[in-house]
Order: C-alpha cells, then structure tokens, then sequence
C-alpha cells in the first residue's frame, strides 16, 4: 500500500511516500517557503502579507498535490500542530497547515491518520518528549536507505531532514496501529 507521511507546517512541510508492502521509501523532503520581503512586498502596489500568506499556500497545496498525483497513496499519514506556538504569527502559521493538510487530504479522497506531535516521537522513539535528533535517528533505524539532503557544504541540512524524519515517523505509526 503506498502511504503519505506528512509533517503539517507552513515555513517548511516535510512529506514522504512509502510502500509498506515492499518496505520502500519511494521520495521524501521538505518544502520551503519563504514569506517576500518587505522591500519586494512595496514593489507592488497593494500588495500585503495576507496576499504574500495566500501565495504560499497555493504552492504549498500545488507542491503536495504533484507528489500525491504521482504516487496515488491511498492513506495520509499527517502530524498536525496542536497550538503551542507563542506568538501570533506561529499560531497563524499552525492554522494554515492545518488547513492545508486537511483540504489536501480531502480533495485527494486519501483516508486520513490524524496524529499529535506526542504521539508522532512516540512511534520513532518511544518517548513522548523525544527531541528531533532522537525522531531522526529513530527514523533512520527503520528506514535506512533514505537519501538525507544535504547542504553546500555537505553537512546535512537538519532543518529538512527533521521535516524528513517526521513524515516518515508518521508512517511508523501508522504501522503500529
């Protein structure tokens, strides 16, 4: 069965599609959004953070609908933020990934697998506070073929890995169910 794994977020989603019958991770990674800044945002007349807020998550959908009309998972495997962010904007941020995942999964006709972060580590880790190091190594236990990103100057890029590691961790619990 082809299973999506997705990491919910808005600055940097991490996805991964895995065949749980022959056990192959058939991609992984994360993408990046970066809001425009200020300067280019005055370029344009009328332009506000709403609109700059709105573009991302068109290519956020855009990006993840390819991969899902690529590879047709039949579930979604998704780890949506639960609202512990600070601030205002980390919580709008939590509210549209959240938004994202759910009409996605919606819209592709995927059964979804709802999950929290806590129960997210516990799948990769056993531990509910495990910190991202701890789900990536977890991660790679079980999964230890995946090509890992790395930056220019070779060391890994953890930002993504970590996106990486958490969309495969949502797959561990979907196998453990």
């Amino acid at each position: 069965m082809i299973v999506l794994g997705l990491d919910a977020g808005f600055s940097l989603p991490g996805y991964a599609i895995v065949d749980t019958v022959e056990n192959v991770v058939l991609c992984a990674g994360g993408i990046s959004t970066a809001r425009t800044s200020k300067t280019e945002r005055k370029k344009q007349p009328n332009f506000y953070v709403s609109h700059d807020d709105a573009r991302r998550v068109i290519y956020l959908f855009s990006e993840l609908k390819q991969i899902i009309d690529k590879y047709k998972p039949v579930i979604a495997c998704v780890e949506l933020p639960i609202g512990a962010g600070r601030s205002s904007a980390a919580v709008k941020g939590m509210a549209y990934a959240a938004a994202i995942a759910a009409i996605l999964v919606h819209c592709c006709g995927l059964e979804p697998v709802w999950l929290t972060p806590r129960q997210n580590k516990l799948a990769s880790t056993n531990l509910p506070d495990a910190e991202k190091e701890q789900v990536w190594a977890g991660v790679q236990r079980r999964f230890p073929n995946v090509d890992w990103p790395r930056n220019k100057h070779g060391a890994y890029d953890k930002l993504v890995c970590w996106a990486m590691a958490d969309a495969l961790s949502t797959i561990m619990y979907y196998e453990s169910l």
